[in-house]
């Protein structure tokens, strides 16, 4: 019987656990692969019913994931890919089987860079997954470089680094739609926009510079705040700095959000760290001035197309208030924005992944020989995870470092493997063998 060469399983795991940035990269993604006919290709796993379902896709449907009992969780993932003969797996938020072949997605480091817990077991199966994969995709060149700095046993090589794209019904609204939005939503003066977290995940996301900064200014009259995402409730550290100022916290579909962008003096997104910054990207397209930082991912995807405030910077978030009032820099914003949002396309980057994809399962179709020591590594990590289970934490502690060390050691050798001479000539004489 023909086989589809590469299949790859994804996991649609995120689909379950969240419905923002991430997921929208995804559900984005599949809809292209739709149109393309890679879809194809694609097997999905659909966790208890989560993941958006597409004409044309193959599901496959697996409980919920659960992060106390991996393991188990591993095993079914890797029936999975037996029952398909997967020659790839990817996940939307690194989980793993135990020896298909992976290529990892990675958005961003902002556990790592902002210090959290990273012993927690949500993070500490990132490291694993990120230890298991051979292949790794990053949304941009500062979360490539992250990458490496934070897991240094990742080779440069094995990174391929892929922008994410925008809708393209994320364009300039006309008046009237703007005006529909704003009486459905009660809003009735100038308004700046805030989308996604502001306090939570150590506060990374930095609203509390802007709030801070309105809760100085001098200009507020007639002037309101349009939260989308984020918790129902504004948080108490930012509710104690707006006075008088109207506060709306709203959830929207993507449709109403591009209004909410082209209505709005402003995005205002002082992030500390991003991976990428799609909402930036998404503002920048429907004719919304930006207001961002200078740091991480951000200069990437803004370009010279924003006004950056320094993170901390009070007076320069007061200042940058004033400017995007004035009409000249409006204008030259609004422009430059649209310019630069035009460089980032879901399919250009649904392309991109269906054609890395394709060069890794060919590689790694020469390679099996050198993926089996690392393969068997890892199923004993995850049968020896189930046996820690029943270990004390200092045993457990103990029992995984030797083979964190284990697996470590392996990928430098089968790093080395690949690069050596020897290699190099066995895969010349296969490529060679092809043409006798």
């Amino acid at each position: 019987m023909y086989k589809q060469f590469p299949t790859i399983v994804i996991d649609g795991v995120f689909f379950q656990l969240n419905q923002t940035g991430i997921s929208r990269v995804w559900r984005s993604l599949l809809e292209e692969w739709q149109q393309s006919g890679f879809s194809k290709y694609i097997v999905i796993i659909d966790r208890a019913g989560t993941a958006p379902k597409l004409p044309g896709i193959q599901y496959h449907e697996l409980p919920y994931y659960d992060f106390r009992n991996v393991p188990l969780d591993s095993e079914r993932l890797q029936s999975v890919c037996d029952k398909f003969n997967a020659d790839l797996f990817m996940s939307t938020y690194y989980s793993t089987p135990i020896s298909t072949p992976t290529i990892s997605m990675i958005y961003d480091l902002i556990p790592e860079v902002i210090g959290f817990d990273l012993t927690e077991p949500c993070w500490r199966e990132k490291y694993y997954s990120i230890l298991h994969a051979s292949h790794y995709i990053t949304i941009s060149k500062n979360t490539a470089v992250d990458l490496i700095k934070f897991y240094p046993f990742v080779s440069n090589t094995s990174i391929k680094t892929i922008y994410c794209g925008v809708n393209k019904m994320m364009n300039p609204a006309m008046e009237e739609e703007i005006n529909f939005f704003k009486k459905r939503f009660n809003i009735k003066g100038f308004y700046f926009l805030l989308v996604g977290d502001r306090m939570s995940l150590h506060g990374y996301k930095n609203a509390i510079l802007f709030f801070k900064a309105l809760s100085q200014w001098s200009n507020t009259e007639n002037i309101e705040v349009v939260c989308v995402g984020g918790q129902p409730q504004l948080e108490p550290e930012l509710s104690n700095f707006v006075g008088e100022i109207p506060i709306h916290l709203i959830r929207l579909s993507d449709p109403e959000l591009r209004l909410a962008y082209s209505g709005a003096i402003s995005l205002v997104y002082p992030s500390l760290y991003e991976g990428f910054g799609l909402p930036i990207v998404e503002a920048m397209s429907c004719g919304c001035p930006v207001i961002t930082c200078r740091n991480s991912s951000i200069p990437e995807v803004a370009g010279d197309a924003v006004i950056y405030v320094n993170e901390y910077d009070i007076d320069g978030m007061i200042q940058a208030l004033e400017h995007v009032h004035t009409l000249e820099i409006r204008q030259r914003l609004i422009q430059a924005g649209l310019n630069q949002a035009k460089k980032f396309s879901w399919e250009i980057m649904a392309d991109e992944i269906a054609n890395y994809c394709r060069k890794v399962a060919q590689d790694l179709t020469d390679q099996k020989v050198i993926n089996a020591r690392c393969s068997q590594l890892w199923q004993e990590f995850r049968v020896q995870q189930i046996k820690v289970n029943n270990l004390t934490s200092a045993q457990a502690f103990q029992e995984f470092e030797n083979l964190r060390m284990e697996l470590d050691t392996a990928k430098i050798e089968i790093e080395a493997m690949k690069t050596s001479k020897f290699w190099k000539i066995r895969n010349l004489w296969f490529k060679f063998k092809k043409y006798l």
